[in-house]
């Protein structure tokens, strides 16, 4: 590239200077939006505006091959542009470069907040949700509601009649190898909350020279040859507010946070049930909430829009709203459900192994309510209970279809 400095030499310019100069002028360009959008008189706006556009000038043509040539071109130029600057041009600029510079840095704040520190992250989005929201409840009120809330229930007969299923994989071992593990541990979000051992997936990812034997002990928990400790199977339970202004415990919603080892396991089986689950036509066609590369609620829209346009718009939809819809689930029921599903009977001993262990820890805001064993109802922080929710809900839905 060539240019001509201030006293008409003509002068070369490499790269790396070609780069700085197209640099300078971007920042020109960006201040003269500024100014030219800011809230000031027009006279003041013109004489500002001219003294970037020269400013824009000198950098096209002040160019040379040493540095330091052009840059002290430039710094005298801007010197002698100094005191022709309106008065209340320069506490303008100082104002748009700092706003500039104050959005620079804080967006590089949200990028490591979002990839170090979520919950930080997320809490910034919506500053006005504090712990004011939940200074009306009671805790002992809120221990008791929820303890009651996943205290067994008497059986009772829903009359849905299960009926046995047989696809000729019921006797088949667990195939969980090691490849199978660490592909999903691959995919695994890194700073997804933790349960009480506090150990994020980032860290399973990268301590990769134990992989071995957190594989082998993966299926030794899969299998039933070793049992877990209490803290295995222990949620953090956060109960988080519905609407603002509320004290009753039933406006709560609890989120689980299981540790994220449990979350490992159960996802293992979670993947084999899927495939099960599609390959044998285990659950019905017209339940696609958990079905495999299907959103849902798309398809859903999808076929009523459809139905609706062949009928001339003029039908009416209605629907069922499952109230507490996990928490309502018996397990029982669900082990009845499993056992005549179909699926292979290591899957059914391995969920009758976890599921009379599930307890939570309750929390509402910084406070420890206390601990709550789940005798009714599945968590709702793991990546199986959708998928044995949907099974659950199986019957029922063959019936209505």
């Amino acid at each position: 590239m060539v240019g001509f400095s201030q006293s008409g030499k003509v002068i070369s310019m490499d790269a790396s200077t070609e780069y700085q100069v197209n640099d300078a002028q971007e920042n020109v360009d960006l201040s003269v939006h500024g100014c030219l959008n800011a809230p000031v008189k027009y006279n003041e706006t013109q004489q500002l505006s001219s003294t970037l556009l020269s400013l824009k000038a000198i950098c096209e043509s002040i160019d040379s091959s040493n540095p330091g040539e052009w840059m002290s071109s430039l710094l005298n130029y801007v010197k002698d542009r100094l005191k022709r600057v309106p008065r209340g041009g320069w506490p303008l600029m100082a104002s748009y470069f700092n706003s500039k510079f104050d959005s620079r840095r804080q967006y590089g704040i949200d990028n490591r907040n979002f990839e170090l520190n979520r919950r930080s992250f997320y809490r910034k989005l919506n500053p006005n949700s504090d712990n004011k929201q939940i200074a009306g409840f009671d805790s002992s009120e809120c221990l008791k509601f929820w303890g009651d809330v996943w205290k067994k229930r008497d059986k009772t007969d829903l009359g849905l009649g299960v009926n046995k299923r047989v696809t000729g994989v019921e006797d088949n071992a667990p195939d969980v190898s090691d490849e199978f593990i660490s592909n999903l541990i691959e995919y695994l979000p890194n700073w997804k909350a933790p349960g009480c051992d506090a150990v994020y997936n980032f860290f399973i990812k990268k301590l990769d020279s134990l992989h071995k034997f957190l594989f082998q002990e993966i299926r030794n928990i899969i299998n039933g040859v070793s049992q877990p400790q209490g803290w295995f199977y222990t949620g953090i339970t956060f109960l988080i507010p519905k609407k603002a202004n509320s004290v009753d415990p039933k406006d709560l919603r609890p989120i689980t946070c299981m540790p994220c080892l449990y979350k490992l396991v159960t996802k293992c089986v979670n993947e084999k049930i899927a495939v099960y689950a599609d390959t044998y036509d285990l659950i019905t066609e017209f339940q696609l909430g958990s079905k495999r590369h299907c959103q849902g609620a798309k398809e859903l829209a999808l076929l009523n829009r459809r139905v609706n346009e062949v009928y001339g718009n003029k039908l009416l939809c209605a629907w069922i709203d499952v109230k507490k819809a996990f928490d309502s689930v018996s397990h029982e029921f669900l082990f009845e459900v499993l056992e005549n599903s179909g699926l292979p009977k290591w899957i059914t001993k391995f969920m009758m192994s976890i599921i009379p262990n599930w307890r939570v820890s309750l929390r509402l805001g910084k406070e420890l309510l206390g601990t709550v064993n789940i005798d009714r109802g599945i968590l709702q922080g793991d990546s199986l209970s959708p998928q044995l929710f949907v099974l659950v809900l199986d019957p029922l839905s063959r019936i209505l279809s």
